[in-house]
């Protein structure tokens, strides 16, 4: 990033060729339009979502545990927040009080890491089909940390 440009990890989501970057705290419009900048170029769409305050970002409220699936808890993000998506795509919106559960990572082998707590999300995972892989972070969560945070992508 250059100059002013700001840009958190936490603040990207992916979902197959499309780009979701939450402005937040931690995220400025400079970064996301020198993102959009790159996306482009690669052939890649970006949106941008507003974060609310009472979120850290945007991988803090959403996450795709598939290259198909979004999800998010109700009251966080408007309805409307991901705009249409590509065919055969779907948010998954889930109880509000699960919020840090919906912060999971899908694996390539059909695997998807989640914190252990959330039923309404082991649920949905478990009806996708998917092989719930359940984790205790109740201390990485007193650090206000959560799997996404623990992570690298590659």
């Amino acid at each position: 990033m250059h100059g002013d440009a700001r840009m958190d990890g936490g603040d990207i989501l992916r979902l197959g060729d499309l780009f979701f970057v939450g402005r937040s705290s931690r995220t400025n419009d400079a970064g996301i339009e020198e993102l959009r900048d790159l996306l482009t170029h690669l052939g890649h769409e970006l949106r941008a979502i507003e974060i609310p305050g009472h979120a850290l970002h945007l991988t803090s409220i959403s996450s795709t545990p598939t290259d198909t699936v979004i999800i998010a808890p109700e009251g966080f993000l408007p309805k409307d927040a991901f705009g249409e998506l590509p065919e055969g795509c779907e948010v998954k919106w889930m109880p509000a009080e699960e919020v840090y559960g919906c912060n999971t990572i899908g694996l390539p082998n059909g695997q998807v890491l989640l914190a252990e707590g959330y039923p309404t999300v082991l649920k949905a995972i478990e009806e996708m089909g998917l092989e719930p892989v359940l984790l205790d972070m109740s201390q990485i969560r007193e650090a206000d940390g959560s799997l996404t945070c623990c992570s690298l992508f590659f």
